[in-house]
């Protein structure tokens, strides 16, 4: 438990991905309420449906800008995803998710490096902190 809040309500819809009996009991120990909206009318769970397409185009897009095939998707996803956490938006400026969810200042360097192919080919390493927050160059 990262924040010391109980889940309350479990919504889905229906998809398949939460009907086994051990699930069932798992929500009944734990006093989980669980809601099913009509399936596949993603407009009823409508922000965890535009978080999933949000996250599936950007991560497309990085293997896409990136010339990686779909075997790197994790790796994708996880980029995308600790970025994403680390940038404000509209809704939460001037905080950011991160900043929100945690209640304290986040950090942009505790991501791994790793080697991509195309830095390997090209001999290069890619080194954590290149940048200074607030676009401080130098």
């Amino acid at each position: 438990m990262v924040t010391g809040r109980k889940v309350g309500i479990l919504r889905d819809d229906k998809g398949g991905e939460y009907t086994s009996a051990e699930m069932d009991r798992y929500l009944v120990d734990a006093g989980i309420c669980r809601e099913h909206s009509i399936r596949d009318t993603p407009q009823q769970l409508g922000i965890a449906e535009r978080l999933n397409r949000t996250l599936d185009e950007g991560i497309t897009t990085l293997l896409a800008q990136s010339s990686l095939s779909r075997i790197w998707w994790e790796d994708a996803a996880s980029h995308f995803l600790y970025g994403r956490m680390r940038l404000p938006s509209t809704v939460t400026a001037p905080s950011t998710p991160y900043d929100l969810f945690y209640g304290k200042r986040g950090t942009h360097c505790r991501q791994r490096i790793r080697k991509w192919p195309r830095d390997m080919a090209g001999g290069g390493v890619l080194r954590p902190c290149q940048y200074k927050p607030n676009g401080v160059v130098g």
